[in-house]
């Protein structure tokens, strides 16, 4: 039971900050910016801001092979039309 209750001890519980809108990189720019200001003031734990730079990148990443998808599915569509 000891252990059990360590580490719910050890568990990041709460919230850190109201939801934000992340829909374009830009937007992640300035929520990067926001978490790395709030773990350096201690406003925020580190694992926390740690998390949130690795969920970040994932959505870069993400946001960067659907531009890409869009941008080779477009170039197809006008190399068909080209064609007729």
């Amino acid at each position: 039971m000891a252990s059990i209750k360590g580490g719910e001890n050890r568990r990041l519980q709460g919230v850190f900050g109201e939801p934000q809108q992340l829909t374009t990189p830009h937007d992640i720019k300035d929520f990067l910016g926001l978490v790395i200001n709030k773990v350096w003031s201690g406003e925020i734990p580190v694992q926390v801001g740690t998390s949130l730079g690795f969920l970040s990148r994932c959505w870069l990443d993400s946001y960067e092979k659907a531009e890409v998808e869009d941008t080779l599915k477009n170039f197809d569509e006008r190399l068909k039309k080209a064609d007729l």
